[in-house]
């Protein structure tokens, strides 16, 4: 009976934590596709609008993106939707941060500071 419940506990405890530390990654996803969907919809709407849906979802799932970090480009008939944001799980002592850059399109991502590529300075150059 006992090794029955302690069981259960056991298996509902790495549920919930499966669960903190996925849902992060879950949302992100969602909310590319959101973006996708919205700029596919977006070339007769103003950018007021397009970030307005996209703040409105954002809000509905709680994930932590400020509206200034949504970058909006209209340009070739097309619309493309970038963001930047982190995201940090806490269980107990354990801390995971998550950093995520969603996009409309994959060639609209934002790049990680740590992969952009340095500028060369003239003390660079000069070996």
């Amino acid at each position: 009976m006992i090794k029955g419940l302690l069981t259960v506990f056991l298996i509902l405890g790495a549920m919930h934590l499966a669960y903190l530390f996925s849902s992060p990654t879950i949302k992100n996803r969602m909310l590319e596709g959101k973006m996708r969907e919205i700029a596919q919809d977006g070339l007769m709407k103003p950018e007021s609008q397009i970030r307005r849906e996209v703040m409105a979802f954002v809000d509905e799932k709680g994930i932590p993106l400020s509206a200034d970090a949504v970058v909006i480009q209209k340009e070739n008939n097309r619309v493309t939707i970038a963001a930047h944001y982190t995201d940090s799980v806490q269980f107990w002592f354990y801390r995971r941060d998550y950093e995520f850059y969603p996009a409309s399109r994959a060639s609209a991502r934002l790049k990680p500071r740590h992969q952009r590529a340095a500028r060369r300075t003239a003390r660079a150059s000069a070996y």
